[in-house]
């Protein structure tokens, strides 16, 4: 859980988070993501890695309300078929 400011990345299997002090968390082993902050800094790189782990990854809005969640589109087959849909 990220609840403050921070710069989240990821680097040679690590989520890295940056802050006042740089932390790494191994990425095969978070489950969940949850984005606290408004604040906080996300590279599509960190993105693309903890959906290909099934990541849950949920964002919050200021009052600190789970407002959106990321879900992979090749972990759920209803949702890359109706992507195909709207694309034909």
């Amino acid at each position: 859980m990220i609840r403050n400011n921070a710069k989240l990345s990821y680097k040679m299997g690590y989520l890295l988070v940056r802050n006042e002090t740089e932390t790494f968390v191994f990425a095969d082993e978070v489950l969940n993501l949850i984005i606290e902050s408004n604040q906080t800094i996300v590279s599509t790189e960190l993105l693309n890695q903890m959906v290909k782990r099934n990541v849950n990854i949920i964002f919050c809005d200021e009052k600190h309300l789970p407002t959106s969640q990321l879900v992979g589109l090749n972990n759920n087959f209803s949702t890359s078929k109706n992507i195909l849909i709207q694309i034909n």
